[in-house]
């Protein structure tokens, strides 16, 4: 967005309870992905913690070479493209370790869903002694100490009636950690500000791109079970809270005129999970009203999700300065039901340090708000559109669900799939960008492999047909088949298979342009971001019947195919008016 956050190291805003905002405070134990009602819960302390903590002691050194492999492959690769173009190159690794220092966990919940599933939410603190060197242009900037606080949610489902009694595992955090980091080097930091900066958002959106909901790693326990892989990376959301930005009240005034009156030219950028959306912004106006550009529809996938609401002042030849924040704010405090509800939540700035040593969080005015809540629905409304789902900016969203790519070249791996949805006359930017693609788990041989090198192996040590037949037991014929067979063709099929096991979604508006005109696009993107090939279908085709793959890519990509399939969910108004 370009709105100037910084790097946010020791800043907070953190939102407490406050009683003009709808909604009792929940009870932070009763936490887990919510779909209803929980049949159950446990609770343990720091202390029942010890056995835990043991585990990940005996797992460190595993952990310390994949967080190795993760700066090398992820991590340095993304801080080299956030720098710009005339630094490119220039970062290199001259020493890199996680420290002795093991994460802590202080404390867990267990609580059954009523979807059976076994949920863990551990309170996880990392404060690691990192050794991180990296050389910048012949300049040494080190990292060495990374803090890092959250809650590391566990899923166990679905149920299974054969051990280990689960058929997934899920592993994800619910909202970004907070993170901090404490750089060192000959000059410090104070000559690479910019290189701070870019690690510290690289790491976190790192994180936050790999964990935080609706990210997360999953495990398929149980190849017999309706439930994939895929659908344990990407489960369905809960429901879409739709948001409206009425008015600002008392904020800070950034600026200075000419006259000496002070004043800002706010807007508004709202987070939850890995969304992120930007309010207008009103002119001059400490108590601004917003009549444009004021309503977003959030998809939730969690209702333990926290909302992030920062104000910015927007200034034309200077980075835009922060003037107010609303740190996690619990979804659970804003309206979630049928009708809309007025909210305000109060803002908190950090004052400028004086002499004595202050900088502290003090009041920044308040935002009003306005949210309701909507379920999602594969059935399309009988009765069309609600009036109430009509008045807002989507009312469907569009899932691409993306398995993986056959015949695809043999060299330009990893691929990528774009989903776009173009119409005239709709507003947005309606895209969506899938991860890299990834070769497929090396199978063990099959039995026609194995019989295949054993009569192979009797040819080259001169053995007779009669006697390869034989000794195996096979027939003449089915023995000349296996001489005949190709193993470099079938390695070559497998090397061109890519492996996506991934869901983008898109909320769309069902608008009459969007009905008779709007497209849907999937481009197919090398590793360089090249476009091999695209598809097209019209979003009225996908909204009457689901579309199901293989779809086949044309352009210079003939015979590749993407394994997957297209589909979408209504909007409902929620049951009840929470």
């Amino acid at each position: 967005e370009g709105h100037g956050a910084g790097d946010g190291a020791g800043r907070t805003g953190r939102f407490e309870p406050h009683p003009t905002v709808n909604g009792a405070v929940p009870d932070a134990r009763a936490r887990g992905r919510s779909r209803g009602s929980t049949a159950g819960s446990v609770h343990a302390s720091d202390a029942e913690c010890d056995w835990l903590n043991a585990i990940v002691s005996i797992l460190w050194p595993r952990i310390d070479e994949y967080f190795k492999d993760a700066v090398e492959r992820s991590i340095l690769p993304a801080v080299d493209e956030a720098l710009p173009r005339a630094l490119r190159g220039c970062v290199h690794v001259e020493r890199l370790s996680i420290g002795a220092s093991k994460p802590q966990f202080r404390g867990f919940s267990v609580v059954e869903r009523d979807d059976d599933a076994i949920v863990l939410n551990l309170q996880i603190d990392v404060l690691s002694d990192l050794d991180i060197m990296l050389v910048a242009m012949k300049v040494p900037v080190g990292v060495r100490a990374f803090n890092f606080h959250g809650t590391l949610v566990v899923v166990l489902r679905p149920p299974s009636a054969k051990p280990p009694f689960f058929g997934g595992l899920e592993v994800y955090f619910v909202n970004p950690p907070e993170l901090e980091i404490s750089f060192t080097g000959a000059a410090g930091v104070a000559d690479w500000p910019m290189l701070r900066s870019v690690i510290h958002e690289t790491l976190i959106g790192a994180i936050t791109k790999a964990m935080v909901v609706p990210a997360r790693i999953a495990v398929d326990l149980n190849d017999e079970d309706a439930v994939t892989v895929t659908e344990l990376k990407f489960p369905d959301p809960v429901g879409v809270l739709r948001l409206v930005l009425k008015s600002g009240h008392d904020l800070y005034a950034s600026d200075f005129s000419i006259s000496g009156r002070r004043s800002s030219d706010p807007y508004v950028v709202v987070d939850i999970g890995q969304q992120r959306w930007r309010s207008s912004t009103v002119q001059a106006n400490l108590n601004p009203v917003f009549t444009h550009d004021n309503i977003v529809d959030l998809v939730v996938f969690d209702l333990d999700q926290v909302v992030d609401f920062r104000v910015f002042d927007q200034d034309r030849f200077s980075k835009d300065d922060q003037i107010g924040e609303a740190l996690h704010v619990p979804l659970r405090h804003l309206h979630l039901g049928r009708s809309f509800r007025e909210a305000q939540v109060p803002l908190a700035r950090q004052a400028a340090k004086d002499g004595s040593g202050d900088g502290e969080m003090v009041s920044a005015g308040a935002l009003c708000v306005c949210t309701r809540w909507f379920e999602l629905d594969q059935e399309a409304p009988v009765k069309g559109i609600s009036q109430a789902a009509a008045e807002g900016p989507s009312q469907l969203t569009l899932a691409a669900r993306l398995e993986e790519l056959t015949g695809a070249p043999p060299s330009g791996a990893p691929f990528f799939v774009r989903l776009s949805v173009s119409c005239r006359g709709a507003g947005g930017d309606f895209r969506a960008t899938s991860s890299g693609s990834t070769p497929p788990p090396r199978a063990p041989p099959s039995t026609q492999q194995q019989l295949r090198k054993v009569c192979a192996n009797l040819v080259q040590q001169r053995w007779s047909a009669g006697d390869v037949e034989r000794i195996t037991g096979m027939t003449a014929e089915h023995v000349r088949d296996l001489a005949r067979g190709d193993p470099a063709s079938e390695m070559l099929a497998q090397a061109r298979t890519q492996c996506f096991h991934q869901i983008l979604r898109l909320p769309l508006p069902w608008t009459q342009s969007m009905m008779t005109e709007g497209l849907v696009t999937l481009d197919l993107l090398d590793c360089k971001r090249k476009r091999l090939g695209c598809l097209k279908m019209n979003v009225h085709a996908i909204a009457a019947e689901e579309a199901l793959g293989p779809f086949d890519f044309g352009g210079s990509s003939g015979g590749v195919q993407l394994v997957g399939r297209l589909s979408v969910s209504w909007l409902k108004e929620a049951a009840l008016d929470g």
